[in-house]
C-alpha cells in the first residue's frame, strides 16, 4: 500500500523546492517579499553568488503590530523612551553581539541610552541593561538635554557613549561609561560614571561631540566642534581629561581651516599605524568644503600634514556648493578615505575623497582623487553617505540613506580600491542597493555597519525607533575592519 504526504507537508515541500530553485533571482533592491523567511534561512546562506542579499531569516517571522517592517529587518518596539531619536552610533561586540546606542526621551529630557541585540539575532539581549535596553541618568545638574552622538568599546568591552549636555543653553563635551552588561559604570569618572566639560573649549556656547576612538592603551579621544572650530579632547582610560594631550586635555583649530571661515565642524575619527590623529569633517566659508587635519599624538597640529596641518578639498566634488564629509577610513599604508555628499546644483549624492597619508589629494582615487555618484540610489533627490565600510579584498561599502523623493531609505554602493563602483555589487549590477521599504514607517538612514558571519548588519534609525536590516554573503567578521559614523576601528 503506497503512503501519501499529507496535503500541507506536500506544499510545504514544492514550496521549499521551488524557493531553491528560484533564490538566485531574489532582488537585492526590492526587498518586497511575501515569503516565509525560515523556508529560507540555510538556502540564503550558502548562496555564494548573490552580493548583497537580504538576509530573510533576520527579523520576526511574522509581525501584527504597527507597521509591518520588511522581511531582514527588525526595530526596538516599544521604544526605549517615550520618543527615541535616531541612533547615531552601531558597533559590533567580539562576541558578536550588536550595540546601537542614541538618544530617548525620559521624564521629558532626552539621555544617553542603548541596546543590545543577540549574535546573528533581530532579539534583544535581555542580559543587557533592563530588558536589552538601557538609559542613563542626566549628565549634569539642571541639564535640560543630554545627546549621544557616537559610541566604542574599550579592550576589556566597555562601552563608552559620547556626545553633549545641555545646561542652561550652551552644550558641553559629555561622556558615560557602561559595564558590560549594560549598567552605569560608577568606576569612570571619578566613581561617577559619567563626566562633562564645564568649559567650552573655544569659548563661545556650543561644543559638541561627533565621534571617537580608542587608543591601544585604552584613552579615549573625542571631536567635534566648539565655537564652530574643530576640537578635540582626550580622556584617561577612566574618563578623566588628560593634560599631557592639547592645553590640559583639550584642543581646537584656530585660526579656521579657510582663511576668513565661517565654520569647521569634526565629524570622524581615525588613528594612523603611528598614532597620529586624523579628523575630518566640514568647513563653511562661500561654500561647504570637505576638509580635514592630522594631529600628534600630544594633541598638536600637525604642520608635516597637507597644509601645516589641515586642508580643504577645492574645487567642490560634483561642482556644487554643498560638500559634507561624514566619514572616514584610513587604509594600512595610512592612506585615507574621506565619504559624505556632495550637490551638483540640483541634488546631493555620494560622494569620496582619497588622500595620500600626508594628506595631498590621491590623484589614482576615482577621477583625480575625487567620486561623485552620478545618479540618486532610490530616484529620488538626495542621497547622503554616514559610513565606510572596508572588506577584506579592499572593496569599500558606504552606507547612510537615499531620497525616493519622500522618504528617506538605507542605501549602500561599493566601490573598487581604486574609487569605481563595483558593477558586481547589488542584482541590478550597478553597485548600488536600497531599502524600498521603510522598516518603522517612515524615513530611514543607516548610520553605520557591522560586519557578523557572514552577513553585515546595518543599524540606525526608522521612524524615530532604533532599527536594524541584515544582508546575507559578505566575508566573515574577521576579515573585515570597521570605521563606522561615530567609531572608527572594531575593537578586538
Amino acid at each position: 500500500m503506497k503512503k501519501f504526504l499529507p496535503l500541507s507537508l506536500f506544499l510545504l515541500c514544492f514550496a521549499f523546492h521551488f524557493l531553491q530553485a528560484s533564490i538566485a533571482n531574489v532582488s537585492f533592491s526590492s526587498l518586497d517579499y511575501a515569503l516565509n523567511p525560515r523556508i529560507l534561512e540555510n538556502q540564503i546562506s550558502q548562496a555564494s553568488n548573490s552580493q548583497g542579499l537580504i538576509n530573510q531569516s533576520f527579523g520576526p517571522l511574522l509581525r501584527t503590530d504597527l507597521f509591518n517592517p520588511p522581511v531582514g529587518t527588525t526595530y526596538v518596539n516599544p521604544r526605549i523612551g517615550s520618543f527615541d531619536s535616531e541612533p547615531v552610533g552601531i558597533t559590533l561586540q567580539p562576541d558578536g553581539k550588536i550595540i546601537l546606542a542614541g538618544s530617548s526621551a525620559i521624564g521629558g529630557i532626552f539621555r544617553f541610552s542603548a541596546v543590545r541585540f543577540l549574535e546573528n539575532s533581530s532579539t534583544l539581549d535581555f542580559s543587557f541593561g533592563t530588558n536589552g535596553k538601557f538609559y542613563g541618568p542626566v549628565i549634569g545638574a539642571n541639564a535640560t538635554s543630554n545627546e549621544c552622538r557616537c559610541l566604542a568599546l574599550q579592550s576589556d568591552g566597555k562601552i563608552i557613549l559620547a556626545g553633549t549636555t545641555t545646561i542652561g543653553g550652551p552644550t558641553y563635551f559629555a561622556l558615560m561609561r557602561l559595564t558590560t552588561s549594560g549598567t552605569l559604570d560608577t568606576t569612570f569618572a571619578n566613581g561617577v560614571g559619567y563626566t562633562y566639560i564645564s568649559s567650552t573649549i573655544a569659548g563661545g556656547a556650543n561644543d559638541t561631540i561627533n565621534c571617537i576612538v580608542i587608543q591601544s592603551d585604552n584613552k579615549i579621544i573625542v571631536a567635534g566642534r566648539s565655537n564652530n572650530n574643530f576640537a578635540l579632547a582626550r580622556y584617561t582610560e577612566n574618563g578623566i581629561l588628560d593634560t599631557t594631550f592639547g592645553n590640559n586635555g583639550t584642543t581646537y583649530i584656530t585660526p579656521r581651516i579657510i582663511t576668513g571661515g565661517i565654520r569647521d565642524i569634526v565629524h570622524a575619527i581615525g588613528l594612523q599605524s603611528d598614532d597620529k590623529i586624523i579628523v575630518a569633517g566640514q568647513s563653511l566659508s562661500n561654500n561647504f568644503y570637505f576638509s580635514c587635519a592630522r594631529f600628534t599624538t600630544a594633541g598638536l597640529l600637525d604642520a608635516t600634514f597637507a597644509n601645516n596641518g589641515s586642508t580643504f578639498l577645492t574645487p567642490t566634488i560634483g561642482g556644487g556648493t554643498i560638500n559634507i564629509c561624514r566619514s572616514l577610513y584610513i587604509n594600512s599604508d595610512d592612506s585615507f578615505i574621506l565619504g559624505g555628499y556632495a550637490d551638483n546644483g540640483i541634488a546631493t549624492r555620494f560622494a569620496l575623497a582619497g588622500y595620500t597619508k600626508n594628506g595631498i589629494l590621491n590623484p589614482n582615487f576615482g577621477t583625480n582623487g575625487t567620486v561623485f555618484l552620478s545618479f540618486n540610489i532610490a530616484g529620488g533627490v538626495d542621497d547622503n553617505i554616514f559610513a565606510l565600510q572596508p572588506q577584506s579584498d579592499g572593496k569599500l561599502i558606504a552606507s547612510g540613506y537615499s531620497s525616493n523623493g519622500v522618504n528617506a531609505r538605507f542605501a549602500f554602493a561599493r566601490f573598487t580600491t581604486n574609487g569605481f563602483l563595483d558593477t558586481t555589487f547589488g542584482s541590478s549590477k550597478n553597485g548600488t542597493v536600497f531599502l524600498s521599504n521603510s522598516i518603522a514607517g517612515g524615513s530611514d538612514i543607516c548610520y553605520g555597519l557591522a560586519p557578523t558571519v557572514n552577513t553585515f548588519t546595518a543599524g540606525g534609525g526608522s521612524n524615530n525607533y532604533f532599527a536594524l536590516a541584515q544582508y546575507s554573503n559578505i566575508p566573515t567578521q574577521q576579515e573585515f575592519q570597521s570605521i563606522y559614523y561615530g567609531q572608527a576601528g572594531l575593537v578586538a
